[in-house]
């Protein structure tokens, strides 16, 4: 049969890491992502809040969908009622 030309093998040797990690660069790291995860939710939040008010003043709704919200306010479908004492 046919012999196969076999390569030699190339082992490259991995030096240790020289920093090591402690339990402050853990918690640091941990907290920065946490604050990075809060900014990221306050600016969306204000993002889509705006986006909402803008949207709500172009495209107010009908006030024949809108319920009473006070008392004081009269409802045409509803009946006027008597004054309590």
């Amino acid at each position: 049969m046919f012999l196969q030309q076999q390569e030699p093998f190339i082992v490259t040797v991995v030096q240790q890491p020289e920093k090591q990690t402690t339990i402050l660069d853990l918690f640091l790291g941990s907290l920065s992502l946490t604050v990075l995860a809060v900014i990221a939710g306050v600016l969306l939040g204000g993002l889509l809040g705006l986006v909402m008010v803008r949207w709500h003043r172009r495209h107010p709704p009908g006030s024949e969908h809108l319920p009473p919200i006070s008392p004081f306010v009269p409802d045409p479908n509803r009946p006027p009622s008597s004054p309590t004492q």
